[in-house]
């Protein structure tokens, strides 16, 4: 009979690619979907907080096994003087969740931006 195993096998997308000791590229890719969702949401909802809330609610579920679900900047330098992770990883995700907000308000902005010819 085979035996059981409980070991994980990576928990990361594409395969565990590590950068560097602490950092993995689904990790990074993750927080950077994170935030820009949490930022789209927040964007098309007119800044609605109970709509902001349930993303976060959904993203921490998925994504917790993948990078930890730290999704805020905030929550990366807490985690990182808390000594959960490294400063390396603190200094990734937040490098990606700016870039996710970032590229959230451009793709928000080219969806609402209106045709000038049409306003007046």
């Amino acid at each position: 009979m085979a035996k059981a195993s409980t070991q994980k096998s990576g928990g990361t997308l594409l395969g565990g690619m590590s950068i560097g000791k602490h950092l993995t590229l689904g990790a990074l890719i993750a927080e950077l979907l994170a935030s820009a969702v949490v930022t789209i949401a927040a964007l098309m909802s007119g800044n609605n907080p109970i709509i902001a809330a349930v993303a976060v609610i959904v993203l921490v579920l998925v994504f917790t096994e993948v990078s930890g679900a730290v999704i805020n900047p905030v929550v990366a330098v807490a985690g990182a003087v808390l000594k959960q992770f490294s400063w390396v990883k603190a200094l990734g995700y937040i490098a990606v969740q700016v870039l996710g907000a970032m590229l959230a308000y451009v793709i928000v902005a080219k969806f609402l931006k209106t045709d000038e010819s049409t306003a007046s």
